[in-house]
């Protein structure tokens, strides 16, 4: 965008040049004939002509500069978020979700919606006729992330599979941002490291995708600001009890801040529902 608009400023210098100059030869020439001086109005018309040749020149050539210079940065950018989603792809679903398997089929788990888990903005508009009911048998973990609005709060006892739902979700998401390059990159991390230093979540992610994705931070932090990077948040009820309130209201700010970016966050059930504070998450739950 930078370069762009300094594109844009050096065209309006060079118009604004090329048309002072052309005033002032203009001027000369009528000057020069007026006073029946020996120089022939051509010369003048002609050294008039290689300015503009000249200008114009400088024009195309500024244009095709940025041109190759926004086709460089584009290509870099696919690469980028190409070798992001490797990264993702290789620990989180070939080193983590594919050996749990084991090959086995994938968990179909039985999952329900309890819309009074999380904060609903629209509480006094709506009125729910049951505040916990099953969602349909064999619904998988994508389908229901895109009923709800692709905002997701799973919780569940400890052993029943909440983490593998998580990566099942990150491995379907990936596909889709290979497919979507204006698709947010899906990235899992994890809550416990938060209460490290207990940072703002946006400064948190581009820590965590430099320490543990090794992304530059300045290349981070652009992509946690334009919104493409999705977290998808494990082990909330991992983060020390002291800390477990304040890690929560964290986690509302930031949706505040970018709430058209999709979100997941993971939790054990307990925990979570003990907590007096609850996710700005509209009314989703699965667990």
């Amino acid at each position: 965008m930078r370069r762009k608009q300094r594109f844009i400023i050096t065209l309006i210098v060079l118009i604004g040049l090329l048309t002072t100059i052309g005033g002032i030869l203009g001027s000369l020439a009528t000057n020069l004939l007026s006073q029946e001086v020996k120089l022939s109005s051509w010369y003048v018309l002609s050294l008039l002509g290689v300015v503009t040749v000249v200008g114009i020149s400088l024009t195309v050539w500024q244009y095709r500069l940025q041109v190759d210079i926004d086709h460089s940065t584009s290509a870099l950018d696919r690469r980028n978020r190409q070798r992001m989603r490797e990264k993702v792809q290789a620990f989180w679903i070939e080193g983590e979700l594919e050996q749990s398997l084991h090959g086995a089929a994938l968990i179909a788990l039985g999952l329900q919606k309890q819309p009074d888990a999380v904060v609903n903005p629209w509480h006094l508009v709506i009125q729910q006729l049951d505040q916990t009911y099953a969602l349909p048998p064999g619904t998988h973990i994508v389908q229901a992330y895109d009923n709800m609005g692709c905002e997701l709060l799973i919780l569940g006892e400890p052993g029943c599979g909440k983490t593998t739902l998580l990566l099942e979700l990150t491995r379907d998401l990936l596909e889709r941002s290979r497919l979507d390059d204006t698709h947010p990159i899906p990235v899992v991390f994890n809550l416990s490291s938060w209460a490290v230093k207990r940072q703002p979540i946006t400064e948190w992610l581009v820590e965590e995708l430099n320490t543990k994705y090794q992304v530059p931070r300045k290349l981070g932090q652009v992509w946690v600001e334009a919104n493409q990077i999705m977290p998808l948040l494990d082990g909330l009820d991992e983060v020390t009890p002291t800390h477990h309130e304040e890690c929560i209201k964290t986690i509302n700010a930031f949706r505040k801040e970018h709430g058209l970016v999709p979100i997941v966050v993971c939790s054990r059930k307990e925990e979570y529902l003990n907590a007096s504070s609850v996710l700005k998450n509209q009314e989703n739950l699965i667990k």
